[in-house]
């Protein structure tokens, strides 16, 4: 059944679009283990550990298990006084480490980022493009 409401016509078009001509991956409401901040913990640790094993072995070595946790504690940390698009394209500090949260295609071969940069995963939750209108 159709939603009669244009907002929600717009929005079901702007995700259908985004899923077919872009790639984007829907997120299930269960995939964002952080309702303040919308994150999706599992995906971002994922690409972490596919595209900086070494440096999260070094984080490792002081914080063990909790590794992951100081991740996600220095990235909502760091949103509180940045922008997500900028740590995305600068990367995240955490206790001395740099973590890549992106990699742009590569303009060459010779580039670090023609290793991982097919790693990106963009996904998407529609109830939170506006959820008065889903």
């Amino acid at each position: 059944m159709t939603n009669p409401r244009p907002e929600a016509q717009f929005q079901t078009h702007l995700v259908n679009y985004l899923q077919i001509q872009h790639g984007y991956t829907v997120l299930a409401t269960q995939d964002i283990s952080d309702n303040e901040f919308y994150l999706a913990e599992t995906v971002l640790l994922a690409f972490i550990e596919a595209t900086q094993p070494e440096t999260l072995a070094r984080l490792q070595i002081n914080y063990g298990s909790d590794s992951f946790g100081e991740i996600i504690k220095a990235l909502k940390t760091t949103l509180a006084y940045q922008p997500l698009w900028l740590i995305i394209r600068n990367g995240l500090a955490v206790r001395g480490e740099h973590f890549q949260l992106f990699y742009p295609k590569p303009r060459s071969s010779e580039s670090v980022a023609n290793q991982h940069w097919q790693q990106n995963r963009i996904h998407l939750n529609s109830t939170l493009l506006n959820p008065s209108i889903a």
